[in-house]
């Protein structure tokens, strides 16, 4: 009953109709309103918004956008088992455009699938049991998820599955971004990393699998953090790319994260551009052009610690290079690693 502890954050809802409404139906619980029309029930909407949707499809092709003005309370849309939001089109051969959401206030999407594209920007936002599915894009700025923030991004049981785009797939930024369960899998994109983070990162529970990028630029990864980032109880498995399948231009944390089959051309499996502590690492059958693991200290203090490593044993003696420095190899045929250190100079 989650939809009910997001709402009593906010006003007393009015007695009455209770989530999730009939099938169909939209219930707007503050006011007790029950409509049918998604973009209708957020025009003229300020304050504390909880929208629960029922079963049912919701075509919407809303553009709200309030961020000239500070708002208080909280956009909640809340669903429940087959609620989806899908693209209201203006003819059936349209390709869909972003359903817009622009709030100077936090946002929250819960239990909800959509079959279109979403960019939103808050204060804070919050997805929780959210799946994005069924969508193909060919529009080259079109991404499957755009989510902005100016203090933070929380993704909990996210999940892609068989899109097709030719943009970033899920693009978020924020100071502080929380991932806690990212399921992504059977993806296709051709212009650029599936998955951008912008900001201090966390993430649990990342699952990419069977996903391929076929990216114009070379080096651009599967996963890529842009900042300081932690990923833990991790696994990318089965991809292609031109890029490594997770790369961090910041400092980085790894507690037991696998990488296994990663197909590239360009770059390591497991790309590091600055400091980082590595730990519990699984890299097997990885076939990136630098290695299962390359790394590029940006600086003379830049160090990288490698603990509890397993890099597997790979009976063809033309094997890559497990670990590269520059583009370097430093390290063949090593199939499992205690303790190791890493700087510009070396491994040791």
């Amino acid at each position: 009953m989650l939809w009910w502890v997001l709402a009593c954050n906010g006003p007393e809802p009015v007695s009455g109709p209770t989530c999730p409404p009939g099938d169909g139906e939209i219930l707007r619980l503050e006011t007790g309103e029950v409509g049918e029309d998604l973009d209708l029930m957020m025009r003229g909407t300020a304050g504390w918004v909880t929208l629960c949707l029922g079963p049912g499809s919701f075509p919407s092709n809303l553009e709200f956008n309030k961020t000239t003005e500070a708002l208080p309370g909280q956009i909640s849309w809340i669903g429940t088992e087959g609620s989806v939001i899908t693209p209201e089109l203006a003819d059936s051969g349209a390709e869909p455009t972003p359903i817009l959401l622009a709030m100077n206030q936090p946002l929250v999407f819960q239990g909800l699938r959509f079959e279109a594209p979403l960019d939103v920007y808050g204060s804070a936002l919050t997805f929780r049991d959210v799946s994005f599915g069924n969508l193909a894009l060919t529009a080259e700025d079109t991404s499957v998820l755009v989510a902005r923030a100016t203090e933070s991004v929380d993704l909990e049981d996210l999940s892609i599955s068989e899109v097709v785009v030719d943009n970033v797939v899920l693009y978020a930024e924020a100071p502080e971004l929380r991932i806690d369960g990212l399921d992504f899998r059977d993806n296709r994109s051709v212009g650029g990393a599936h998955v951008q983070l912008t900001g201090a990162t966390t993430i649990q529970g990342l699952v990419v699998e069977d996903t391929v990028a076929l990216q114009n630029n070379p080096g651009s990864p599967l996963v890529s953090i842009l900042g300081d980032g932690t990923v833990s109880d991790s696994a990318l498995r089965w991809n292609q790319a031109n890029g490594p399948a997770l790369a961090a231009s910041g400092r980085l944390d790894v507690d037991a994260v696998e990488i296994r089959e990663h197909r590239s051309n360009w770059t390591g499996a497991l790309t590091v551009y600055g400091s980082a502590t590595l730990k519990g690492l699984t890299l097997h059958d990885n076939t990136s052009q630098e290695g299962a693991l390359a790394l590029y200290p940006l600086g003379p203090d830049s160090l990288v610690l490698v603990e509890d490593a397993d890099l597997g044993i790979d009976e063809d003696e033309n094997r890559p290079c497990d670990i590269s420095i520059y583009g370097t190899c430093v390290l063949y045929d090593v199939a499992e690693v205690d303790s190791l250190l890493c700087d510009q100079t070396g491994c040791r």
